[in-house]
């Protein structure tokens, strides 16, 4: 069968196309414009008290290139998916405040020395630096398992919470919580009915 290739195309509609019949020449399409807005089960932003936004979006406001420390391979153990590095830099005024944890929930991309090929991988946790070495658990193993010397580029985690938001990024203006909300809803809670047993 030959491929046909389709020519002077035009665009009569921007949305999203559900499902689609075809009965050559023609495909009926059943398309809905907007839905990912009008057709959302779950609220972008939810009554919580951690944040609503996940870090480096617009809404956040902080910018990946501005949070990046940069690193070396030491060794690596894929049966528990640890990586040690050493030689962290970076140009972020909290270079110096890095603890155990921080990196927890963050992700890292590992490019080889040779040939350039690049694994971004989940960090599940993080050791606080050592004679300037530090261990990370990844929350997946490597596919490739990286050499000493391959460069990691590192990004911290962040847990939502507003003590996070203002004491490790600084950044309680763009916090997208609500802090101080009640944990359950006075309005709806549930009337607790008298157990005594007595009579009049």
């Amino acid at each position: 069968m030959s491929e046909i290739i389709a020519t002077n195309l035009r665009c009569y509609f921007y949305g999203e196309v559900g499902d689609a019949d075809l009965e050559p020449p023609f495909i009926t399409a059943h398309c809905k414009t907007l839905s990912h807005i009008f057709d959302r089960q779950i609220p972008r932003r939810q009554y919580q008290r951690t944040c609503n936004w996940c870090l480096f979006e617009s809404a956040c406001g902080l910018l990946p290139a501005d949070w990046q420390w940069n690193a070396k391979v030491v060794s690596y153990d894929a049966a528990t998916s640890t990586l040690v590095v050493n030689t962290l830099t970076t140009t972020n005024p909290a270079g110096t405040g890095v603890a155990a944890h921080w990196f927890a929930a963050g992700y890292l991309i590992v490019t080889a020395a040779v040939g350039g090929a690049q694994q971004v991988r989940m960090i599940g946790d993080s050791t606080a630096p050592s004679a300037g070495s530090m261990s990370l658990v990844l929350a997946t193993p490597l596919k490739t398992e990286p050499t000493a010397g391959d460069v990691v580029n590192l990004f911290p985690g962040c847990d939502g919470q507003r003590a996070t938001c203002i004491d490790k990024f600084d950044n309680y203006t763009h916090f997208g919580g609500m802090p101080f909300m009640p944990v359950g809803n006075p309005t709806v809670m549930r009337v607790t009915q008298p157990t005594g047993g007595g009579k009049k």
